[in-house]
């Protein structure tokens, strides 16, 4: 490894999920410098901010709302699932690389297998939870 530090990633509580609400973290950490992270999370705020006030005009009814919120999250659970899919692929290819990066150490190799395996799973089971929400919402009428 050539001894850098990975970009920080936050550790997100569920009822501060407002102050990461335009900017995905799966997107934030391949910012490799801390403050220009902590610069683009400042950006998404103001974006947020600005967002929300649009909530003064919206035309529908609060069930269209909330059936509009469960959209977005519908469409961020796809993301995820997507990322995860991508991020865990894993093949000889891949096994191949991690024995030339950790010098033929296959329990390396095994651990990053075992982290691949967990991410897909979790891709899975978000798939399930997304599919439940497009068979609701995806579809939603607006009246």
């Amino acid at each position: 490894m050539d001894g850098e530090t990975p970009p920080a990633v936050p550790k997100i509580e569920p009822e501060n999920w407002g102050d990461f609400a335009v900017l995905r973290e799966t997107f934030l950490c391949e910012v490799s410098r801390p403050e220009d992270g902590e610069l683009f999370r400042s950006l998404a705020k103001l974006v947020a901010i600005t967002a929300s006030e649009r909530g003064r005009w919206w035309p529908y009814t609060y069930m269209d709302a909330t059936a509009h919120y469960l959209q977005g999250a519908l469409a961020d659970l796809r993301f995820l699932q997507g990322f995860l899919r991508f991020s865990c692929v894993r093949g000889e290819e891949q096994r191949e690389g991690d024995r030339e990066q950790w010098n033929g150490d296959e329990e390396a190799v095994r651990k990053h297998d075992r982290l691949c395996e967990l991410g897909n799973l979790i891709a899975e089971q978000i798939g399930v939870l997304a599919d439940e929400l497009e068979a609701q919402v995806g579809a939603w009428r607006f009246e």
